[in-house]
């Protein structure tokens, strides 16, 4: 769905309300049918965002940020690209087998 479509369902980050104003009021595009691009309205408050879905539409999405404030939409989303141009990965897939489990 268009950013637009979840901003109007009320979804975040795509919703637009007083909590996201105050934290960087986001302008987001869909970039492919696989990714949003989250650019930072005030980027001495919040960076950039990068939401790549995963190809079969069933694991995490990748969440990469950027804190330039000269920033444009990557075209080309492809790791190595993405880190050469300054962008973080903040969250990958979960993967349930390292997580801790506390027994009682």
């Amino acid at each position: 769905p268009s950013p637009q479509t979840l901003a109007d369902e009320g979804f975040a980050p795509f919703a637009q309300d007083a909590s996201s104003l105050s934290r960087g009021a986001h302008a987001w595009q869909m970039l492919v049918t696989s990714a949003y691009f989250g650019h930072s309205q005030a980027p001495s408050v919040a960076g950039s965002f990068l939401m790549r879905l995963s190809a079969d539409d069933e694991g995490e999405p990748d969440i990469w940020l950027n804190r330039s404030a000269s920033l444009t939409a990557p075209s080309d989303l492809a790791d190595a690209t993405l880190i050469s141009a300054g962008w973080q990965q903040i969250v990958a897939q979960f993967d349930a087998g390292v997580t801790r489990q506390h027994r009682h």
